[in-house]
């Protein structure tokens, strides 16, 4: 079953008896938090036994702010556009060493900036250590992006035009 849920949508019962009566084993939800998380509590309110799998639900330290929540989520499979604080990678440790020295949540946007400052910080090295042409070397076709295990490795310019490898999966 496919179809185009509208955003901000928590009138989804339309889509959630096509994909009941579709028997689908995996549903992967592609749209934003709210009607992801009406068209999988329709699901489970209607005892969908299938995998599903969203794009929207990580969204690091939500889940402690609402049992309802909690339970929206549950057993679903989360795609992630950046690595998390969750798993015991040399990343995931060193992410959480550097949030809990500073006393800062793993929050996304924190996660974003933190790993802009690794992607300046090696651009910087790159650059021979002069602010001025760091961004002018990530251009030069030399320059690639690599974090520690656990991370992505992202290839400039080529990065500029083509998927990175930074999508992670977390479990609820």
């Amino acid at each position: 079953t496919d179809a185009t849920i509208p955003t901000n949508s928590t009138n989804v019962q339309t889509y959630v008896d096509a994909i009941l009566a579709s028997y689908a084993e995996l549903t992967v939800i592609v749209t934003d938090f709210v009607a992801m998380l009406a068209v999988q509590g329709g699901l489970k309110a209607n005892n969908y036994s299938g995998a599903m799998v969203n794009f929207a639900g990580y969204i690091p330290g939500i889940l402690e702010t609402s049992e309802d929540l909690q339970k929206g989520l549950e057993g679903s499979f989360i795609g992630t556009a950046v690595p998390t604080p969750l798993d015991e990678s040399p990343l995931s440790q060193q992410m959480n060493a550097d949030f809990e020295a500073t006393g800062t949540a793993p929050t996304f946007g924190a996660i974003v900036g933190w790993l802009s400052v690794d992607l300046y910080l090696q651009l910087l090295e790159h650059a021979g250590g002069d602010p001025d042409k760091a961004v002018e070397a990530g251009n030069d076709g030399g320059f690639t992006f690599e974090q520690i295990q656990g991370g992505f490795t992202t290839p400039f310019p080529a990065g500029h035009d083509s998927a990175a490898g930074c999508a992670g999966m977390v479990t609820v």
